[in-house]
């Protein structure tokens, strides 16, 4: 039986948050990245296919509203 293994792209500038995501969502069959803010995202996503992005709003360098946009 095949089971497709669903890649999650966690984004925010917290750490702290980052590391809740990951050992909350890794505790199911996911591969969890991180970025840490939306333009480490953008270079993340260009290299790789996501099944769901979770981003933080308010971050440097590029936030998550011109993430998203």
């Amino acid at each position: 039986m095949h089971t497709r293994q669903y890649h999650i792209l966690v984004v925010g500038d917290d750490p702290e948050i980052r590391q809740v995501f990951h050992d909350s969502l890794a505790k199911e069959p996911f591969v969890i990245t991180n970025a840490k803010h939306g333009q480490h995202a953008l270079e993340l996503m260009a290299a790789a296919t996501y099944s769901l992005v979770i981003t933080d709003l308010e971050m440097p360098v590029m936030d998550g509203y011109e993430l998203i946009t």
